[in-house]
């Protein structure tokens, strides 16, 4: 049977990331995705001065029915939240679908600054979500934000990584490290083990890759799939869709021509789990 996921995260109308992402991938990787936005925005923050508005009051309307419609899901996936407001929300989406898998990319900043529309507040807020997340997703500045540490004097990945799974009892994929080679990819600590992921790095700056990276893993996890490789997959897929980018990048990666490969792919990892 098709598993069901209920993913929150905006909608960027131009630049690939956030739903315009997860949606077309996690729905290629055999998953009902049913969106939640969060936000409408013009296109996303890489733009001058976009239109933004959060949707608070209609995220609440929305659960509402979804309560009637929806009376289960196998997984939550939990991105972009656009005001402390929402918080709540997310708490009572939690109880509601108490059986469901919790998956948090808890979007705070990037580069060792917050984004500008992120509050302390609401970032406090979303810390604590992470209390009740079975997976969460930071990158290195988010993992900062979570466990209120100097992003300058950062520990090394594996010290970081069991410092995020004791605060949060979850599991933990650090996202956007690079290694000693300049390699880029991902380092997971799951049920007392560790794995890791690398790809080369392609120059350049493609907002929405942390996008499309967790909903590979989202995917793979939710159907079974050993860690080990669904990091691989998922560093492999945002690779192939990078390496002969040209143009400009804050329209994001054109990811869509490998979808097709992405699901051959997973599908072959799906029936090697299965035999």
């Amino acid at each position: 049977m098709q598993n069901t996921l209920i993913t929150v995260q905006d909608l960027s109308c131009v630049g690939r990331c956030s739903l315009s992402v997860a949606l077309p991938v996690l729905s290629c990787l055999d998953i009902q995705c049913i969106p939640m936005p969060s936000a409408l925005l013009s296109a996303h923050t890489g733009f001058t001065s976009p239109f933004r508005k959060p949707l608070t009051g209609e995220m609440n309307s929305i659960f509402s029915h979804f309560k009637e419609v929806l009376p289960k899901v196998d997984g939550l996936y939990i991105g972009y939240l656009a005001e402390y407001e929402q918080l709540s929300l997310m708490d009572e989406m939690l109880s509601h679908y108490d059986s469901a898998l919790i998956f948090i990319d808890p979007v705070m900043g990037d580069n060792g600054k917050r984004y500008s529309s992120i509050s302390e507040r609401l970032c406090d807020g979303i810390a604590k979500l992470c209390h009740k997340a079975d997976f969460i997703f930071p990158n290195l500045t988010e993992a900062a934000l979570l466990l209120d540490i100097p992003y300058d004097n950062l520990p090394d990945s594996d010290t970081l990584l069991n410092m995020l799974s004791d605060k949060f009892s979850s599991s933990v994929v650090l996202t956007g490290l690079t290694d000693s080679s300049g390699n880029i990819g991902a380092h997971a600590l799951h049920d007392g083990n560790t794995y890791s992921a690398y790809t080369k790095m392609v120059p350049g700056k493609f907002p929405g890759t942390g996008d499309l990276f967790a909903s590979v893993c989202v995917a793979g996890i939710l159907q079974g799939i050993d860690i080990q490789s669904v990091l691989q997959l998922a560093t492999g897929f945002i690779y192939s869709s990078a390496k002969d980018f040209s143009g400009d990048s804050r329209y994001g990666l054109p990811f869509e021509k490998k979808l097709n490969k992405l699901s051959n792919d997973f599908l072959a990892l799906k029936n090697k789990e299965n035999n």
